[in-house]
């Protein structure tokens, strides 16, 4: 569905209705911190003095920024840390940045900040709705475009038909993720006919960040757009990595209104290098088997370099040589035998947060990866439900209670091959895992190397 951010924002003034408010703790390293000056600079010479006085916390802050010896500290050099820690090349940049969003605050708290987007017909489009109400709140004035379909899993075919390769997904999400809503397969088709409406807006833009969910759905828009005919007059996209003051950044919908105007001069007109590496990413993505997929991360794709290091770690979701579990499989069982049986929530907060190098799955997609080590002859887990803690039907998260059994024990040591003990079928982009026919494609845990074995 296209929603107007508009409307949405006059409609909620009209009728009184209180748009959600973000609240960002210090605690969470997920959360944005916002950045003071007055804070940074107090900050910096409280560094000083400690640094001047031998402080070892302080000392080792300073080595981890100065590779080398240490420089003679100044203020300058404090301030330096700061800024680096921060996630800025210099103090200048921190200074810039903090003055940039005292601005654009001010704006956003004043109710009526104006529309960056209103001189052009604009449509954001994002792989989720969590920007929306934040786009609104920013005061931006364009359309938005919830674009998402979890490509991390299920069929992601080379079928030579739009409709074919739709009913694919659509039939993917309806029979693994469950979902019984009558009028899904419509609403679900809803969302690619209106990609098709792009082209009839003066400017598209792009909101994404660099995990694996986004890029993946960012090559399907590159690939997408490579078609002129798909194309506005301006296509622009920011592909982020980092925010300032975050210290593990997952998501730009984790942050605040006023980070949706600070990134707007980010934004970037999409080139022809860049289309046509996506294309060449979704080529990948849907090829029968994941050699092409090899060949893009050995690539480096310069002109995106966050979808090589993405591909990368989709690839560590075939199944490994060693053991036959793909990556998250892996991390689930570490978390188990490091900190015992728990329930469904903290094992997924604590593989999302502490294991996870590149997080990309929300919960619905960590719940296929549980079941599948659970509802197999040869389990890797238990999974205990609370009978008297259903809510419609469904028992949640953390009331499902996770043990590890002895095969997983066994798998984590490589004394056991996951494969070999649980046959498997499922997708992995365009290639069908099948290692109930004899053969199936696996990568070393370590070097990455690509294998087709025998099982």
């Amino acid at each position: 569905m296209i929603e107007s951010l508009k409307a949405l924002r006059l409609a909620s003034s009209v009728q009184n209705i209180p748009l959600p408010l973000f609240e960002f703790s210090d605690e969470d390293p997920r959360k944005a911190k916002t950045i003071s000056l007055e804070q940074q600079k107090k900050q910096a010479k409280e560094l000083l003095t400690l640094l001047q006085e031998n402080d070892d916390t302080a000392l080792s802050r300073a080595k981890h920024i100065f590779s080398g010896q240490l420089p003679e500290f100044t203020l300058s050099k404090a301030q330096h840390i700061i800024a680096k820690e921060l996630g800025f090349k210099k103090w200048a940049d921190l200074k810039a940045f903090a003055e940039f969003a005292t601005i654009e605050r001010a704006a956003v708290a004043s109710g009526e900040p104006i529309a960056l987007d209103s001189d052009e017909n604009t449509l954001h489009i994002r792989c989720g709705s969590d920007l929306m109400h934040a786009l609104v709140i920013a005061g931006f004035d364009g359309d938005f475009l919830n674009f998402s379909d979890p490509y991390v899993q299920g069929p992601v075919l080379n079928t030579g038909s739009r409709q074919k390769f739709i009913d694919a997904r659509c039939q993917f999400l309806i029979n693994d993720y469950g979902i019984n809503r009558p009028d899904f397969k419509a609403f679900f088709c809803k969302g690619y006919d209106n990609l098709e409406l792009a082209k009839n807006y003066d400017r598209v833009c792009i909101w994404l960040e660099h995990d694996p969910y986004d890029q993946l759905i960012l090559a399907k828009l590159l690939h997408f757009f490579s078609n002129e005919n798909h194309r506005p007059k301006q296509l622009a996209m920011i592909n982020i990595t980092q925010f300032p003051g975050v210290k593990k950044f997952h998501s730009i919908g984790s942050l605040p209104p006023e980070a949706m105007r600070m990134l707007w001069k980010e934004f970037k007109p999409v080139s022809d290098e860049q289309l046509d590496i996506g294309k060449q990413a979704w080529i990948a993505l849907t090829h029968h088997t994941p050699e092409l997929i090899s060949q893009l991360v050995t690539s480096k794709t310069p002109a995106v370099p966050t979808l090589a290091v993405a591909f990368q770690r989709f690839l560590k979701e075939l199944p490994s040589k060693e053991n036959g579990l793909s990556e998250t499989e892996q991390q689930t069982l570490q978390v188990l035998a490091d900190h015992g049986n728990m329930n469904a929530a903290k094992l997924f907060g604590l593989n999302t947060n502490k294991y996870e190098r590149l997080v990309y799955m929300g919960d619905t997609q960590y719940w296929q990866v549980l079941r599948g080590l659970s509802t197999v002859d040869n389990p890797a887990i238990t999974i205990q439900e609370s009978d008297a803690r259903h809510i419609n039907g469904i028992v949640p998260p953390q009331y499902r209670f996770i043990s590890l059994t002895d095969t997983g024990r066994r798998l984590l040591h490589d004394k056991a091959h996951w494969l070999s003990l649980n046959p498997i079928k499922r997708w992995f982009g365009g290639t069908h895992l099948d290692s109930v026919s004899g053969t199936c494609w696996v990568v070393g845990r370590e070097s990455g190397c690509l294998e087709s074995i025998s099982i």
